[in-house]
């Protein structure tokens, strides 16, 4: 029987969390509690409506990884997290993995990596696999089995046909497609002056970045054909960095859905830091909005 693989990138939902929700809330010690309480509903919340059979947390660690060793101006532009984020992100899983949740870091990796190393793990046994992020990087993941769902109202699920429909590519042309445009938000440079629909425009018609090169005389637009002949190297490192890794070796995990999520260490827990909303899910089974 085919199961159902629920995903989560826990960096993006802690910071829409803390960022969303009300920056008031805090434990009864004052710890700030807003992005974690934020959190666990979203987690909750897709918990209950999809009914997964087995759930993963994946974080970034903060520390380098093989990326930045590869490029040190590698998202060299991001100013530090708030200190409130970050004693929120250190505790995060933690109160996870009370509830009996799977979490997994891994130093010299991002949580995509993670995330896409057990994403095609899972879509190579033929079960349905759902990652929760609004990263567009993780679209290069999707295939017959892998949807990306961005928690969006309405909410936006992805899949190789929509990805077609938007793009014009596969979502393994679109490692490609990011190459060439590069990304911003991870400061990767990518070609000068070329956008999404241009990248998206040369990769329909080339499939690779290799193929661009062996046709570069073909290119119309001297603009493009320059930018491209002068940017070449960037253009080949922006296309190791915006590929996600699938192979990353893990240790071995537990990610089956806990049969209680509210145990005696759990309730402490939350209690401890006034998360009785949280406490009020977990044994009614009612979502409850912030």
């Amino acid at each position: 029987m085919n199961k159902k693989v629920l995903i989560f990138d826990g960096n993006y939902i802690l910071r829409r969390s803390f960022y969303g929700v009300a920056a008031d809330l805090h434990a009864p010690t004052g710890f700030p509690t807003n992005a974690i309480k934020g959190s666990l509903n979203i987690i909750l919340n897709y918990i209950n409506k999809y009914a997964p059979d087995q759930i993963i947390i994946a974080y970034d660690v903060r520390k380098p990884t093989f990326r930045h060793l590869m490029y040190n101006q590698y998202k060299a532009q991001r100013t530090p997290a708030p200190e409130e984020f970050i004693k929120q992100r250190e505790m995060m899983p933690y109160i996870l993995k009370m509830m009996g949740l799977c979490v997994i870091e891994k130093e010299g990796y991002e949580a995509d990596d993670i995330i896409g190393t057990i994403a095609k793990k899972e879509s190579n046994l033929c079960n349905q696999v759902y990652i929760i992020s609004a990263d567009h990087d993780l679209l290069q993941l999707c295939d017959h089995n892998i949807s990306l769902i961005v928690p969006n109202t309405p909410e936006e699920i992805w899949t190789p046909k929509e990805i077609l429909a938007k793009y014009k590519v596969t979502p393994q042309e679109f490692i490609e497609v990011k190459a060439l445009q590069g990304d911003s938000s991870d400061n990767i440079p990518g070609a000068e002056g070329i956008g999404p629909v241009t990248a998206s425009k040369l990769i329909s018609e080339y499939k690779t970045i290799f193929n661009i090169y062996m046709n570069i005389d073909k290119i119309n637009g001297n603009k493009v054909k320059n930018s491209l002949i002068n940017c070449q190297k960037e253009i080949l490192m922006s296309r190791m960095l915006v590929q996600i890794k699938t192979d990353v070796q893990l240790d071995e995990y537990d990610d089956s859905m806990p049969k209680d999520m509210l145990n005696d260490t759990s309730l402490f827990v939350l209690e401890q830091y006034g998360l009785n909303s949280i406490v009020n899910i977990l044994k009614n089974g009612t979502i409850v909005r912030i």
